[in-house]
């Protein structure tokens, strides 16, 4: 069984844009962005049977790693599942699983650069796969871009009802799912 969780509370940075508003991306420093027409927005998504959910929001459709607790309803959890990606270089952090301030799970979130070709690390999969990228002065057809997958396989079914982020404005979460 699945859940995927509904992370728009904590959607801090915009990483895609549609054609129309590239200018307005900020996955990178210097503005660049994923083509928003290939991400299903308030769609339910699979990848290897494991549904997901993007969110489009005002405040932006990602999380920018900066220390936040994700807080949410206890849930007894075997694997959380991760759509995400880095951007500057391929990064790893530490993440925590916690129940009532109490901390049950640590293990490291690692993404892969998003304009790798392929994985650097062997816990990630090119989830969605985007021909070209935005920048702030249009779309660059010349660099193809990725999200990645991981999962965290926890060793036992495990209570949770916080997620403890590390700082590091160079990783991004866009979707998050729970298995139990």
């Amino acid at each position: 069984m699945y859940k995927p969780l509904n992370i728009t509370t904590y959607l801090n940075n915009l990483g895609s844009t549609y054609k129309e508003e590239y200018i307005n991306g900020k996955l990178t420093v210097s503005g660049s962005s994923f083509p928003a027409e290939y991400i299903p927005y308030d769609k339910e998504f699979f990848y290897n049977n494991v549904p997901f959910q993007f969110f489009l929001t005002p405040n932006g459709d990602n999380i920018e790693l900066e220390g936040q607790a994700l807080q949410f309803p206890a849930i007894e959890v075997k694997t959380i599942h991760f759509i995400g990606v880095s951007n500057n270089g391929d990064f790893s952090e530490k993440i925590s699983f916690m129940d009532k301030d109490q901390l049950k799970f640590t293990s490291t979130l690692s993404f892969t650069d998003w304009i790798e070709p392929l994985p650097r690390f062997k816990e990630n999969e090119p989830v969605i796969h985007f021909p070209w990228i935005h920048t702030e002065v249009g779309v660059n057809k010349n660099i193809a871009s990725s999200l990645w997958y991981q999962r965290i396989d926890l060793n036992k079914k495990t209570k949770v009802n916080k997620i403890v982020l590390e700082d590091n404005p160079s990783m991004h979460i866009f979707s998050i799912t729970f298995e139990y």
